[in-house]
């Protein structure tokens, strides 16, 4: 198909869906992310378009929707609860899906969270450490089946206590052979392998709200270990996490808020796809997700 025209034809899709649905869509986000009190609490449902191109996958499309509700709608106490979904392919035959959901139970008694993921995608890897090159950027094609979820009970106000199951399947395959992906030796399980994570959870949480916090802290420790299920050469060990965020109000409408990262691998045979990632879009977004992978991560922001 024709530059111009494929450029055109994406434009044209773009126009019409946003004209379409932007007066609902706008409605939505402006109640999604309100701090306001929403009288109603009733559920809504946000569709959106993803239209997007890059070297490497070509033009990619899909959607993204939005299913915000409440298991409670009589009690104003109970927070917000979601579900999201994106899909996207590319004219490379490159696939996105992403299903993830945040529950929480009438009065906040449990917290049910949930996440189904397949990733047929490129990525650039620079190596390993905290001092790689960008000249050392070898394009590397990666196919990831994730499954996970977890439960949490309160006790108390604040205190949450839960646990944790996290599966991942990972194979790769090196798009240039040569590259620093193919040479280095210190790069353990190029092809991939699976993971089973089984975790404990500790939170203390007293944020004002979970969509649009204001003020109040958010702490979440975990600790999850793989044990030796699937044998080989795959990673036997464990992971540490910590979460600290913490929201003060400045003004009516102006808030400070602050956020440490920290995660630690540990074990036998650590390969390279699990090891902690700075960057990404929730932490650090102005570096590449990867750009600096290492077994301990420490992230301010």
């Amino acid at each position: 198909m024709n530059k111009d025209l494929l450029r055109k034809l994406l434009v044209f899709t773009l126009l019409l869906l946003l004209s379409s649905n932007g007066f609902s869509q706008m409605k939505l986000l402006k109640k999604l992310f309100s701090s306001d009190v929403d009288t109603g609490r009733s559920g809504s449902f946000l569709p959106l378009p993803v239209i997007g191109y890059s070297q490497e996958t070509g033009v990619e499309f899909g959607a993204l929707s939005l299913y915000s509700f409440y298991t409670d709608r009589k009690d104003t106490l109970t927070r917000t609860s979601r579900i999201t979904g994106i899909a996207t392919f590319t004219s490379k035959k490159q696939t996105n899906f992403i299903l993830k959901s945040d529950i929480w139970s009438p009065q906040n008694k449990y917290h049910y969270t949930g996440e189904i993921r397949y990733k047929n995608f490129p990525f650039n890897f620079y190596g390993i450490g905290n001092s790689t090159f960008e000249s050392k950027l070898d394009p590397i094609t990666q196919k990831l089946f994730k499954l996970n979820g977890g439960i949490e009970k309160r006790f108390g106000n604040t205190r949450y206590t839960g646990l944790t199951i996290s599966f991942e399947n990972y194979q790769f395959s090196d798009k240039a052979i040569g590259g620093i992906f193919s040479t280095d030796p210190s790069i353990f399980d190029k092809d991939g392998g699976k993971v089973l994570y089984i975790g404990f959870t500790q939170i203390i949480d007293n944020r004002n709200s979970n969509t649009y916090t204001t003020k109040g802290t958010f702490a979440r420790m975990n600790y999850s270990y793989a044990p030796n299920i699937f044998g080989g050469d795959n990673f036997v060990g464990s992971l540490f996490k910590i979460d600290l965020r913490n929201f003060q109000s400045i003004s009516k409408k102006t808030a400070l808020a602050f956020n440490a990262h920290y995660q630690s691998l540990n074990g036998e045979n650590t390969p390279f796809y699990l090891l902690p990632q700075l960057g990404g879009d929730e932490m650090m977004r102005g570096y590449y997700l990867g750009r600096y992978r290492d077994e301990n991560l420490l992230a301010l922001q």
